[in-house]
């Protein structure tokens, strides 16, 4: 018989897994981790043997375009990496990228072909080719390479060719989110460098969830990849420092009630974190009209930033309102709130709570949206 994947067909899936387990899955994310598992440990071999494939079932593109709420027209943000050697190391796989304008399409409904089940017990399962960039993508993700870490700048690379590009299809964005989390399941825990990268795949998982909040057919893959790596994370906190949760980038996402980190925290630190960029620089002005005209274009784009930049720019208004303390800076940060077509994440709003209660002002009416 055919095997049908969990990403092919999920109402599928839902009826075989209720009526086979006599169990409900009462929550989106509860079902789709639960397949997720299910099809990496099938695929676990299947995802580095690709050249066995047969031919790319063809799909209709225009049937298969995803859906977006936001288009990023601002282009994608996320913090540059310190390494000198990163660009360089980088560059092949922006190629892979840049070559693969008009991929032919795959479909996860014809991703695996017809196979007995030994063969699916031995894990033999022939797979169609993966996209070039995404075969790129795995060969670089060597653990053997993680010594200079350049991975979490790649896991951005990917994020940020499905949040620039005009018509990108579901599917696409399916598949990638397939190889990251088989890629991330796989990795040793317990290492700095793994962190890293579980934390810039939350934040590029972020970015999607914005722009993908109201497409009901792409927002549970992206949210059962979060709560794989979320866990992830937590799993390998056993092995690391309890000093890392300060770190810069990790508090804003993984601990936002407490604030931001130390280093976040400081004007000088966060133009470093951010490498001098020029929108955090006018904010952080010493002159009173600068700091007022970024601050305002920050609240008017908000909703345009990537994940990263968005945690970067509430930032800055916290900064901004140590350093101006007459309640100019949370009057406009009082703007920023969803809207019939953006949203605001948990984390962007524990960050918010966070910088009114240093103002002695409180935000009401903060809400958003439940599936994000």
């Amino acid at each position: 018989m055919a095997l049908m994947t969990p990403l092919a067909n999920p109402k599928v899936w839902l009826r075989w897994a209720s009526k086979s387990c006599k169990m409900p899955f009462r929550h989106r994310s509860t079902f789709f981790i639960f397949f997720f598992i299910l099809h990496l440990n099938f695929n676990s071999q299947a995802l580095f043997d690709i050249g066995r494939s047969s031919k790319t079932m063809q799909i209709s593109e225009s049937a298969e375009k995803a859906g977006a709420s936001t288009s990023g027209p601002v282009g994608y943000w996320f913090p540059p990496s310190h390494e000198s050697r990163v660009p360089s190391m980088l560059e092949g796989y922006k190629k892979s990228l840049h070559e693969e304008n008009n991929p032919p399409p795959i479909s996860f409904l014809n991703l695996f072909r017809k196979t007995s089940k030994d063969k699916l017990a031995e894990h033999t399962i022939e797979i169609y080719p993966l996209r070039k960039s995404n075969k790129f993508f795995i060969d670089q993700m060597n653990p053997k390479t993680m010594r200079c870490n350049f991975h979490p700048s790649m896991i951005q690379l990917g994020f940020q060719n499905i949040w620039e590009k005009p018509q990108v299809l579901g599917v696409e964005v399916k598949e990638w989110l397939e190889v990251l989390a088989h890629l991330l399941m796989n990795d040793p825990l317990g290492d700095a460098i793994v962190q890293d990268k579980l934390v810039s795949t939350l934040y590029g998982l972020s970015s999607l969830q914005l722009r993908y909040h109201t497409n009901p057919d792409i927002l549970p893959h992206i949210d059962a990849v979060w709560d794989l790596v979320y866990k992830r994370i937590q799993d390998g906190r056993r092995f690391t420092l309890p000093m890392s949760m300060d770190l810069p980038w990790y508090k804003e996402i993984l601990n936002p009630t407490k604030g931001f980190s130390e280093q976040m925290g400081k004007p000088n630190r966060l133009i470093e974190l951010t490498n001098g960029d020029k929108e955090i620089v006018d904010a952080l002005s010493v002159d009173f009209q600068t700091s007022s005209r970024a601050l305002k274009k920050f609240q008017k784009s908000f909703h345009s930033y990537s994940a990263y930049k968005r945690v970067a720019v509430l930032a800055a208004f916290y900064n901004c309102l140590k350093m101006y303390p007459d309640g100019h800076t949370t009057t406009i940060l009082n703007d920023i709130q969803p809207t019939e077509h953006s949203i605001l994440l948990n984390h962007e709003i524990e960050l918010i709570r966070f910088i009114l209660s240093h103002s002695g002002r409180r935000k009401k009416n903060l809400v958003h949206n439940p599936g994000a």
